[in-house]
This record gives C-alpha cells, sequence and structure tokens, in this order.
C-alpha cells in the first residue's frame, strides 16, 4: 500500500493507493486530481506494483519534477517528492505488509525520510532522506528573518499605543505628525499649529486636555467670520485615497461654529481647491468636527486647518487625526466649455472651475445662513446635465434644501461667449425654512498679484496668475472677505431669502494683454493674405472674431465671413454647372476642364463645407475620363498620381473622388490595391 500526500498551498491531502496504474493531473477523471494551472489535464501516472513504484510522465507541456530535476519514466522510492507547478506530493509507502521501512531496516541506498511539513515552493531538492545544507542555512536565515520583522511590528504596534492615547485609527498613520493629542511631554507644546491671522491666540493647557494630557487653547480675540488655526506644514496626497480628517473641540465662552478646511495645494505651490467639512455648533462638552474630502485633480499636497464663526471666546483643540487611507467617495464630474473646465462635486454642491489645464483654479461654493445663526450646505445628487454646443450649458433638477431637506428646484447655467464665462443660478426658495441668506462665496487660488479695494467692496476684480490676468465682474458689488497670506482672496455675495425664486451670478474673462498680442498678429495675417485666397481669410476672421470684446467689432468680422460664404457658394454653383455640363455631353475633354476648375476651387477655398459635392462630382468625371478604357493601366497610373498629389496638397475631397473611381476599374490589379491603401490611410 502506498501513500501519497498532496500539498497545494496551504491545503493538504492524504491518498492511500492500492497497486495499480494512477493518474495525477487536472481532469476530475484522474485518480489523484490537482487545480494546478500548470497542470494538463492527465499529467503523469504513478505505477504501483509488488511493492514498487514508477512515476511515468504522459508529455505534460510543464513537466513533472521529481527531486528539483526532470522526470520521464523513474523509479520512486520513500521521501521523493514530485512537483507540479505549485504541488508538491510526497511518497510514503511499505514495501511489504506491516513493515515499514526504517533507516535501519531499509536496504542500502532506500533511507525512508519523515516528510517536512513546511512547504517549499523555490526550492524542492530532497536527497536520500535529509534536505541539503544550503536549503537547511536558507531556511534558519528565512525564519529568523521572521521572526525580526514580527518583533518590529509588535514594537511599532506598543509605541503607538503608548504614545498616542485610546480610541485611534490604526489603519493609516495620522498625517499631522506634531502634537496630534498636544501631549504635555512634546518640547514644544503648540508644536506646527499657528494662527491664520491676529484674531486668534493660541496657547497650550496641561490640565484641559481630553483623552490625553493637555490641549490647545485657541483665543478668538476678534468676532470676524472665519478666525481660525492651521497646520504649518504641507501634507502629501495619494491621489487615489480619501482624506478622513477629525478633530475633538469645546466652547470656553465662545459661541458659534468650527469646521475644517482642506486646500489642495500642486507642485507649484499654488492652492487650486478649497474644501470645508460641516459645520460643528461648539458647546462646552466636546464634540467631533468630521470631514472627508475626495483630492483635488493634480494635488500633490494640502493643507489643513480649523475655521471658527461666530463671537470671540475661547475654545479647546484635542486630539487631531487626518488620515489618507480610504476608498475616494465619488469621482467629481467634469465638463468643458470654451477656455474653461467645470468640475463639480455631489456632496456639499462645490465647484472647481479651470481655466486651461488648472493654470487658473477658483472653488465656487455656496453657503445657507439660518436664522438660528448657523451656516448649512446644500446638498445634491447632482444635477441633470444639459449641454447646448460648445458654448452653453445647464445644470438643473432638485436639491435637498438644508433645513428639513425637502426638494426644491434649482438651476445653474454657464455661458461661453466671447471669451468671457457667465454663470448664474436660479433656485426657488421655500419660505421659513429657517435659512434667512444664501451667500455666493467665489475663492480666487493663490495669485501673482490681486488689486484689492481699500473700501472691501468691488464690482470687478482683477487679478494675475502666470502673466495672465482674470477680471471678476458681478451685476452688484461684493465684498471681499479675506485674503490670507497664501493669497487666497473669498468673493462675498448675500441675498436675502423671502420665500420666492432668487437669481444671481458672476462672470470671469480673461483680459491679458497676451490676448491683445494675438489680435494684432491675426489682424497683420489678413494684410498679408491677398483676395484671391477667401478660403484663408475666412479661417482667420473666425479665430479673430473669437478674440474680439467690442461689439462693434465682432459684426464687421462677422459681416466679412458672411461675405466670403456668398462669394464661396456663387462660384461653386458656376463650377457645378460646369461638371454637370461635362458628364451630360459625355465628352472626355469637359470632363478634364471640370475637374482642373474643381481643384482651382478648393485651392482657393481650402475649408470649404462642400466636401460631399466635391467628392460625388469627381468620382463621376473620372469615371467619364476613364470610360472604355478600363484595360489602360497607364491611365490608372496617371490617375492614382493625381490622387497621391492631391493628398499631399491637402486636398482630401478630390483625392477621394479619384481614388474611389481607380479603386473600382482596376480592382484585380495592384493598382487598385494601391487605390484601396491610400482611401483606408484617409479614413484614418
Amino acid at each position: 500500500m502506498a501513500k501519497l500526500i498532496v500539498v497545494q498551498g496551504s491545503q493538504e491531502q492524504v491518498l492511500a493507493l492500492p497497486d495499480g496504474i494512477h493518474t495525477i493531473g487536472r481532469s476530475s477523471r484522474c485518480a489523484v486530481y490537482i487545480q494546478d494551472i500548470a497542470a494538463s489535464r492527465e499529467h503523469c501516472k504513478v505505477v504501483i506494483q509488488g511493492g514498487e513504484l514508477k512515476l511515468v510522465d504522459q508529455g505534460s507541456r510543464n513537466g513533472t519534477l521529481l527531486n528539483g530535476r526532470r522526470a520521464g519514466t523513474e523509479p520512486l522510492k520513500p521521501g521523493d517528492v514530485i512537483r507540479i507547478g505549485d504541488t508538491m506530493i510526497h511518497i510514503e509507502f511499505k514495501r511489504q505488509e506491516g513493515t515499514r521501512l526504517t533507516p535501519e531496516t531499509a536496504p542500502s541506498g532506500q533511507v525512508t525520510t519523515t516528510r517536512a511539513r513546511a512547504v517549499v515552493k523555490d526550492f524542492s531538492i530532497w536527497s536520500a532522506g535529509a534536505m541539503p545544507r544550503i536549503a537547511k542555512s536558507i531556511s534558519r536565515a528565512v525564519n529568523a528573518l521572521l521572526l525580526l520583522g514580527l518583533a518590529g511590528f509588535l514594537f511599532v504596534v506598543c509605541y503607538i499605543v503608548v504614545t498616542r492615547g485610546g480610541g485611534r485609527n490604526f489603519a493609516s498613520p495620522n498625517k499631522i505628525a506634531v502634537n496630534p493629542s498636544f501631549n504635555a511631554e512634546i518640547g514644544n507644546p503648540v508644536g506646527a499649529w499657528e494662527g491664520v491671522d491676529d484674531g486668534v491666540r493660541i496657547s497650550f493647557d496641561k490640565a484641559a486636555g481630553r483623552a490625553s494630557p493637555g490641549s490647545m487653547v485657541v483665543e478668538k480675540i476678534r468676532p470676524e467670520p472665519a478666525n481660525g488655526v492651521r497646520y504649518g506644514a504641507k501634507l502629501t496626497v495619494n491621489g487615489r485615497r480619501r482624506i478622513d480628517a477629525g478633530v475633538w473641540v469645546r466652547s470656553d465662552g465662545f459661541k458659534g461654529q468650527a469646521a475644517l478646511i482642506i486646500g489642495w495645494v500642486d507642485r507649484m505651490d499654488r492652492t487650486i481647491h478649497v474644501e470645508v467639512s460641516p459645520f460643528l455648533e461648539l458647546k462646552p462638552d466636546w464634540g467631533m468636527i468630521k470631514g472627508a474630502f475626495d483630492p483635488a485633480p493634480g494635488a500633490s499636497h494640502f493643507d489643513v486647518g480649523i475655521a471658527f464663526w461666530g463671537g470671540t471666546g475661547r475654545i479647546f483643540v484635542d486630539d487631531v487625526e487626518v488620515l489618507n487611507d480610504a476608498p475616494l467617495t465619488e469621482k467629481p464630474t467634469s465638463h468643458s466649455l470654451g477656455d474653461y473646465a467645470i468640475q463639480s462635486a455631489k456632496r456639499n454642491f462645490s465647484q472647481t472651475l479651470a481655466w486651461k489645464s488648472l493654470l487658473l483654479g477658483l472653488n465656487i461654493r455656496l453657503h445657507f445662513l439660518g436664522k438660528d445663526g448657523g451656516i448649512y450646505a446644500l446638498g445634491t445628487d447632482l444635477l441633470k446635465l444639459k449641454k447646448e454646443g460648445a458654448d452653453r450649458m445647464e445644470l438643473s433638477g432638485p436639491v435637498a434644501w438644508p433645513v428639513g431637506q425637502q426638494s426644491v428646484p434649482m438651476t445653474q447655467s454657464f455661458t461661453y461667449e466671447n471669451g468671457e464665462l457667465a454663470v448664474t443660478y436660479q433656485l426657488s426658495v421655500p419660505a421659513g425654512r429657517q435659512i434667512d441668506e444664501i451667500q455666493l462665496l467665489v475663492e480666487i487660488p493663490k495669485a501673482d498679484q490681486l488689486k484689492l479695494p481699500e473700501s472691501g467692496l468691488v464690482r470687478n476684480l482683477a487679478f494675475y496668475v502666470a502673466n495672465h490676468e482674470f477680471e471678476i465682474a458681478y451685476g452688484e458689488p461684493v465684498r471681499v472677505r479675506r485674503r490670507d497670506e497664501g493669497g487666497v482672496a473669498v468673493l462675498e455675495q448675500s441675498y436675502s431669502v423671502q420665500g420666492e425664486p432668487i437669481v444671481f451670478g458672476w462672470s470671469i474673462r480673461e483680459t491679458s494683454t497676451t490676448a491683445e498680442i494675438m489680435i494684432r498678429k491675426l489682424q497683420d495675417d489678413l494684410k498679408r493674405v491677398g483676395e484671391d485666397r477667401p478660403g484663408l481669410r475666412r479661417s482667420i476672421l473666425s479665430r479673430l472674431k473669437d478674440r474680439l470684446k467690442s461689439l462693434e467689432e465682432i459684426q464687421a468680422v462677422t459681416k466679412q465671413i458672411e461675405d466670403i460664404n456668398r462669394v464661396e457658394q456663387a462660384e461653386w454653383a458656376k463650377v457645378k454647372l460646369e461638371a454637370r455640363i461635362g458628364i451630360i455631353s459625355g465628352r472626355p475633354e469637359r470632363a478634364e476642364t471640370a475637374l482642373k476648375q474643381i481643384r482651382s476651387f478648393v485651392d482657393r477655398f481650402e475649408d470649404t463645407g462642400l466636401s460631399a459635392e466635391i467628392q460625388e462630382l469627381s468620382r463621376e468625371l473620372t469615371v467619364l475620363l476613364t470610360g472604355g478604357r478600363q484595360d489602360d493601366r497607364d491611365l490608372g497610373r496617371r490617375l492614382l498620381e493625381a490622387g497621391q498629389k492631391h493628398i499631399q496638397a491637402g486636398k482630401d475631397d478630390l483625392a477621394k473622388g479619384i481614388l474611389e473611381v481607380v479603386a473600382k476599374r482596376w480592382e484585380t490589379d495592384e493598382i487598385g490595391q494601391e487605390a484601396l491603401r491610400l482611401l483606408e490611410s484617409l479614413k484614418k
């Protein structure tokens, strides 16, 4: 009786086999069935006869290894190991009934070995009863490394438990490296935390901690809308993971709200997007502010801060945690409009406006101010998109009203015209729902230069980013609420809620001298292009029209484009008539004249929209020219060369008409095959 011990991964199977032929393989019909992708359906056989065992490979594709060597037909002895892919088969058997071979009783050359319980996948070389010395050395080294690794892991876990206090999340290291728990033993009590401006003072209280000895104390000196503190270090971003942030706060005489703020920063140290967590009303008891933030496209780092809305007083802050290990909650939707891209987040109606690959990034938010002084965020799933061409789109549909969560209709429209993007909102407001005011907030990123008015009220605001000047315009004055040291300015416009629909909005335009230089260049190009190239003139005029701002100038350029279109239609009518006469008359010389006229027409009106008609007429005229002479290969070659010249000259319309005729009339010849190849290249 032979015993085979089959080890596959962590699974082990012991099979007692009688005399006979036993097939090993991936087929369910095999006596020894193994689930290994490297195994053939009938991989090998083990033959047992009269106490003797033999291995026979069945010509398997990946081969059978016996003690680490490729096997064909081989005798088996106790302790041998058969390997098929990652599957190990250990051989044990008794030569006589009731008598097991032992090192003392085995014949010379046959020593029974106890099978190693550990599965060795990278080396499976077994000799007569003993593992080679090199294998034993490697095994001891691996075991030593595993023990060291386990000890190191336990040390790190113990260190975190001891130093970070209870209630922490061990899924990812806290990105706040200095004073996340405001431990009194740290040399610099406040660590990397600092005030955003001089409206707050910060200190450290060893006796006022929540889960650790001590906390940070923030004293709000002035009742400005958004004083706060921030962590004075930029933290790296894993762009495929979400930021989960939380901080414990409580009030000491302060009446107001607090929120976490995440500012996304690109590799050029520009703030490209700012997000705010839900607001928490501070109470004398500890409460936790929490927020989930998906990294903005292009962000490599982020800033963390805590903003306080309300009056004056003291706030205690303890146990800050910022993790970057959770899956993204959503993928923002992005739409392009002219030079701009609009990216919308679903959770809090936050939008990022980008201009030409995030050279400019504006963050747009709506805040709802309650009768109780609270600040609420509008919830949406996002609105339905309706796009009208390349210059207008609309987001519309029901949104969840911040208080009560009832569904109300809202429409946001984007219009791009003459380089200016206009954004408007229309919102149906339910009366008496604890909301007094709606704030439109537009945050301008770090700018090279920002022209701020002394009064704080603006109707138009200009700023420069990377040598481009932009202007934001409103229908009525707005207030510049804040500009921090990072260069972020917040434009705030408030609208009173009175239970009826309200409409509000703003616009942005690039007004840099770069645009003026391009206009002058296009005007110079027009002077150089003669009247005999109306197609090129129309192309230049179209580009010039997109950059003009004056209505009178736009109307003048539009009239010139329309005049060229009328001339094109009139001349095409003459060319088309000559072509039809040539086709009807059946005279090849008239057809050749008409083709020349079509070629001249395409040369003058390069960007003509008459592509289909030109192809059809060219095809019919070419058929007339080749009629009755389909065996004339010289004519076929000349037409093929003409088609190639038209392709090189960019006259695809003419080329297609001629090549289609050549491909059809000489389809069995190499000329026709070459024409087909050229037609395929035009399609690409």
